[in-house]
């Protein structure tokens, strides 16, 4: 990459100078069609020339709502090419959760494949169909738009959760991106060739996957909706379009080595996993498979850009953990006690974060961004801040740092950040929920998981109702899997509730009508399902994944029928969730109707 750190320019001027140095090249691979650079650079003028005639200037927040494809690159790079500052919004978002963020960002515009998505005002927010505009854009008189943008000025903001019941806007700035971009840039050899982006646009990982690829001439793959979790189609498609990079979760990628073949994933050079802890068990397994591909642990919040630490996996910790690493470059890691004092190495505190990318701080919200991104007590420069993670760690006598874990209420779940007062929340707006708590547990195969304790104000509450109920508001990653019903809260002495109390939940069992096996394969399926799940009775028509299973689980599963002789695959699992339809398919694969990416020179 050729820019300085302190660059004035800003990033849609940093896409412009990858296009015109490499304008044939390949930019983005998506099932909805390939662009090249010029290609790219070309129809996201066009986009920006209208958004501009509709009045997008500096500091106005454009939404996007599309689903993974290359006019989702598009529009993100219209907005920012207009001075705009774009707010990816998930389509699959429940109504009023899209509602609410389109609401709270003030999003003047709002770019979806969709007419009008339900629970949006058209009379608010202005809706682009953009299905029904490349015509008339095309068609358009060109121009080069003058965004009269800066490098203070924003780039994006994303939505996190909010402890007090909804989520809260992020915002971050053109300087805070490019010098997370660059300072990812100058550390990895060499820069992404093929990156296969796996994270939702609506999450800030894929800001590290699409700038670090785009700003270096790298070719940015899209998989279509449905992929992101599902082990074969990954494996399959990193082997048939030679993807040379990777981001994704621990757990993700341990479960991409495990049912994998090994030529599949030869391509890799740089994998790196972020968002959860790293057990050290990952770096045996990544050897195993690719004994000649880079592996890096990355550490970092929304707040900052994406990334902050990073640490090159290669070799076996003490630990039952693999280090967050050092502090990249131009960040600043602080691990402080109580009293804001430096703590010694092996002394746990709470990471604060330093440095020039860190966010603006929360949109319309002073109070929070006041009590999170606090005066420097370290620097000499005015109006330096620290922004308080709320994560817990120490340094290690080798200068890394240790992940030990959250100092309040917010957990991380599957890289899905979630506070657990937005959950609450949520579940008190059920007229028949009189109280409740959320709290996080292991289950019988040591995963994560939410688990809800719910005061009725009748007996007629259950598990279905509050889930389905939950599904209105919250997307699913933030739906507790098991509810427990109590006739009231343990409270501590001061008048607060004693989660140490909470009694432990028992198995998830079904609420549907049981249905028994049929047949020797039903059989063994439902034996295979109860062992996982830890379920004590499986019916045939239950469904996979509203009994709390996942694809990790499902991997798991898929692994046992095979060795049962049943023959089946993810996808089975995904599109047939119940042992009725996956017993009745007898093994065999239909042709699915999915999308899927048209892999140049695949073999």
């Amino acid at each position: 990459m050729v820019p300085e750190l302190n660059t004035p320019l800003c990033l849609q001027h940093l896409f412009e100078q990858q296009a015109e140095r490499t304008p044939h090249a390949r930019a983005v691979v998506a099932h909805d069609g390939q662009l090249s650079y010029e290609e790219l650079h070309r129809r996201s003028t066009e986009l920006a020339c209208y958004l501009q005639s509709l009045g997008i200037r500096a500091e106005m927040r454009v939404g996007i709502a599309v689903s993974r494809s290359a006019a989702m690159i598009i529009a993100m790079l219209a907005v920012l090419k207009a001075g705009g500052a774009y707010v990816p919004i998930d389509p699959s978002y429940p109504p009023r959760r899209f509602r609410y963020l389109a609401r709270d960002s003030e999003v003047r515009v709002l770019l979806t494949h969709r007419a009008v998505p339900e629970g949006v005002d058209p009379e608010l927010t202005k809706i682009i169909p953009l299905e029904n505009l490349w015509t008339t854009i095309a068609a358009a008189p060109k121009y080069t738009p003058d965004s009269k943008s800066c490098v203070s000025n924003l780039a994006y903001v994303i939505y996190t959760s909010g402890s007090t019941g909804n989520p809260k806007g992020v915002m971050v700035s053109h300087k805070s991106v490019i010098h997370s971009t660059l300072a990812r840039a100058s550390y990895y050899s060499p820069s992404p060739g093929r990156f296969l982006l796996l994270s939702s646009f609506s999450f800030d990982s894929s800001v590290a996957g699409i700038f670090w690829t785009l700003l270096n001439g790298g070719e940015l793959w899209l998989p279509p909706e449905g992929t992101q979790q599902n082990i074969e189609r990954i494996s399959e498609l990193i082997r048939r379009g030679r993807m040379s990079h990777l981001l994704l979760l621990p757990s993700l990628y341990k479960s991409l080595l495990l049912h994998a073949a090994k030529n599949q994933l030869t391509s890799l050079q740089t994998v790196i996993v972020a968002g959860e802890p790293c057990a050290v068990d990952l770096l045996a397994a990544h050897r195993s498979h690719l004994p000649k591909t880079a592996l890096f642990n990355e550490y970092g919040p929304t707040e900052a850009a994406v990334w902050c630490t990073v640490h090159r996996v290669d070799a076996v910790s003490r630990s039952r953990v693999i280090p967050i690493g050092r502090p990249i470059s131009t960040t600043e890691i602080h691990i402080l006690d109580e009293h804001m004092s430096l703590s010694e190495p092996g002394e746990i505190g709470e990471i604060y974060i330093g440095g020039p990318q860190l966010a603006r701080g929360y949109l319309d919200r002073p109070d929070l961004t006041a009590q999170k991104f606090l005066p420097h007590p370290f620097a000499g420069t005015p109006g330096a801040r620290l922004y308080r993670t709320g994560d817990l760690a120490r340094y290690n006598a080798d200068g890394s740092i240790d992940f030990l874990g959250r100092a309040d209420e917010q957990v991380k779940i599957r890289g899905h950040r979630i506070e657990l007062g937005e959950v609450e929340s949520a579940l008190r707006e059920h007229p028949e929920v009189q109280d409740d708590v959320v709290v996080v547990r292991k289950d019988h195969n040591n995963h994560l998981q939410l688990v809800a304790y719910v005061v009725p104000r009748t007996r007629k509450l259950d598990n279905d109702s509050l889930r389905q109920f939950l599904t209105q508001i919250l997307p699913a990653y933030m739906i507790p899997r098991v509810y427990v019903i109590v006739d009231s809260l343990p409270l501590n002495a001061n008048g607060k509730v004693d989660r140490q109390a909470l009694p432990a939940p028992g198995p998830v069992d079904s609420q549907n009508l049981y249905v028994s096996p049929r047949n020797t394969t039903e059989e063994r399926l439902t034996q295979i399902w109860e062992e996982l799940l830890g379920i004590s009775r499986v019916g045939i028509d239950d469904n996979f994944f509203d009994l709390g299973g996942d694809s990790i689980l499902g991997l798991q599963m898929v692994g046992r029928a095979n060795q049962a002789g049943i023959r089946l695959n993810l996808t089975d699992v995904i599109e047939r969730p119940t042992i009725a339809k996956l017993a009745s398919a007898g093994g065999m694969r239909e042709p699915t109707t999915k999308p899927t990416l048209s892999v140049p020179g695949s073999q």
